[in-house]
């Protein structure tokens, strides 16, 4: 379903805070002692979480007379080029759970002292500063507003918006925008934010308005633009796609309230923000520009039909029925078939009995075990393979079975 915001309506919230000073700073220096071992990871005083793989956590919980912020300053690190089978992450990790214990302020830092590099390796923390900033309460209240920003580049001018649905390079002829009413051919602009969500994460950084993005404008041999010349722009649709540092691997991350981005043009902003041209040098070769005959091709089947729970951001769709197939297909033109395909799925069992799934694509069958535990009634399975195919056209055959009659 198909749901735009107008975030850039800018809105100021009016609430009350209470002003709290800075009164006292803390910096403690913690020391890990890590401790050879050839199937995990370990380091002395470390804990262990349930469903964390088995990783070695730093906990520790303090007491305190008021309320404060805790954080963690890494200091040094060692590398380890052993290939643990971990699953982790490439930034280091740690959460600051709070509450009230007989009248003190409780926190407890937990904290996973191990990530992998962009080279995959493993780095852990030998030393680290946790930093406690103690806060004093005064006995008085302010207004603060708060402000995403005084003026959106919305706010004023005659805007025309366009709706895309993937990405891809657009063409907007001189006609098309002209009769949109725009008259200042030398200033017309596009400004976007890119595709994807804004982040869940309200600590990492975002813009909070539209950006001017770079254009292509042919101008024919006249050098003006006017009638018989086009625009050409990137644009990105509502999902997106990003690259894991950890595997080396792309994956998507489907938009969850809208299908489609959008891009705003105008002719009140300014002189048009052009492409200029970007330097190519290669010592082995005379050529001044850098031809590109390859590029990397993705495509997903993902429909959101189905949340279990009824609540959260997890769906599934395209079910499956005991004992049938399913064929998913697309197209990928120019592929070169002497290179494998990397396929990531992410298939859920909803059945009371132990099944299996079937996956087939160009004479190459994997199956896979639904339930090992007939107590389990909802079980994802989520994995990769490499397969070649013999053509343009991409197949694969996803078959369900098990002994149960309400099994999908």
């Amino acid at each position: 379903m198909e749901q735009f915001i107008n975030f850039f309506r800018k809105i100021s919230y009016l609430i009350l805070l209470f002003i709290s000073s800075v009164i006292q700073a803390k910096d403690e220096i913690r020391v890990l002692t890590w401790i050879p071992d050839t199937n995990k990871l370990l380091f002395s005083g470390a804990q262990y979480i349930s469903n964390h793989e088995n990783l070695p956590f730093y906990i520790e919980t303090f007491y305190l007379d008021q309320p404060s912020s805790i954080n963690v300053k890494i200091k040094e690190i060692i590398e380890v080029y052993k290939n643990f089978n971990y699953n982790i992450e490439d930034t280091f990790k740690w959460y600051v759970y709070s509450g009230l214990s007989r009248g003190k302020y409780f926190y407890q830092l937990i904290f996973l002292p191990i990530k992998r590099n962009s080279y995959g390796a493993l780095e852990l923390v030998r030393t680290f500063e946790i930093k406690i900033e103690t806060h004093g309460l005064e006995n008085q209240t302010v207004k603060k507003s708060i402000l995403s920003n005084q003026n959106s580049v919305l706010s004023s001018g005659r805007w025309y918006r366009l709706k895309i649905k993937q990405d891809g390079i657009y063409k907007i002829s001189y006609s098309q925008i002209k009769s949109w009413g725009f008259t200042k051919m030398h200033q017309i602009q596009i400004y976007g934010m890119g595709g994807g969500m804004l982040p869940t994460d309200t600590r990492k950084p975002y813009r909070d308005d539209l950006m001017a993005i770079p254009i292509y404008i042919e101008k024919g041999n006249d050098g003006v633009f006017n009638e018989g010349d086009y625009i050409l722009f990137y644009a990105q649709g509502a999902n997106v796609w990003k690259f894991n540092t950890k595997n080396r691997r792309f994956y998507h991350e489907k938009h969850q309230y809208s299908d489609y981005n959008y891009y705003f043009i105008t002719d009140e902003k300014g002189i048009s923000k052009e492409i200029t041209n970007a330097f190519y040098d290669d010592i082995n070769t005379t050529l001044s520009v850098m031809e590109v005959n390859t590029f990397d091709d993705y495509y997903f089947f993902e429909s959101d039909e189905t949340n279990f729970l009824h609540s959260g951001r997890v769906w599934y769709g395209n079910p499956i029925t005991n004992q049938t197939t399913k064929t998913f297909s697309t197209t990928f033109s120019n592929l070169n078939t002497n290179k494998p395909v990397f396929i990531y799925y992410d298939i859920l069992s909803v059945a009371d009995a132990i099944g299996e799934f079937s996956i087939k694509t160009d004479g190459v069958t994997i199956t896979k075990k639904a339930n090992n535990n007939t107590n389990i009634y909802y079980f994802p399975l989520r994995d990769t393979l490499l397969t070649n195919i013999n053509s343009n056209t991409f197949k694969i055959d996803l078959s369900y079975s098990n002994l149960s009659s309400s099994a999908m």
